[in-house]
This record gives structure tokens, C-alpha cells and sequence, in this order.
């Protein structure tokens, strides 16, 4: 995976918005996942499929992070969403 991956979230995942911050079930697995405030926004700008250097240039123009952590962080975090199943890879 990297910035010119296109990603999207998987369609078998129920979330909903608690004060902010996304609260998500994969009813497949019964697990249950709690996001912050930026993995909230991530999972917001996910809802269609998008580059991840889209991503990255959203969150940079939101957010006060340079270039470097922000991409870093943004694969990262995407890994993580696609070890547990929540996204699509393309």
C-alpha cells in the first residue's frame, strides 16, 4: 500500500457517530472499533473510494502535521484498518 492506492470501507461494517468520534462493528467477526478524532475523519473521507495521497492532501489542509508524519501515520493506520478487514485495497 501506498499513496497511489485507492481505498474505500468495507460494506459489511456498521458505524455511527458517538460525540464526534466513529464507533464501528464488523458484524462478521463481532468486533467491535472505537475511532478518534482524526481516525474519524479518515473513515469519513473513506465512505467512496480515494487515492491515499487525497487523503493525506485532506488532512494535511485540516490538521497541523507536516507532510512526512501525516503520510506515515495515514499508511499506518490504513494497515491497521486493512489487517482487521474494515477496508478495501485497491
Amino acid at each position: 500500500m501506498d499513496a497511489n492506492t485507492k481505498v474505500c470501507q468495507s460494506r459489511e461494517i456498521d458505524s455511527a457517530d458517538l460525540n464526534g468520534e466513529k464507533v464501528m462493528m464488523n458484524l462478521d467477526k463481532g468486533k467491535y472499533f472505537a475511532l478518534n478524532l482524526v481516525g474519524s475523519r479518515i473513515w469519513e473521507v473513506i465512505q467512496e473510494e480515494i487515492y491515499i495521497k487525497d487523503i493525506i492532501n485532506i488532512l494535511l489542509e485540516e490538521y497541523d502535521v507536516d507532510k512526512a508524519t501525516c503520510e506515515r501515520n495515514v499508511l499506518d493506520y490504513l494497515g491497521v484498518l486493512e489487517n482487521e478487514e474494515l477496508i478495501t485495497v485497491k
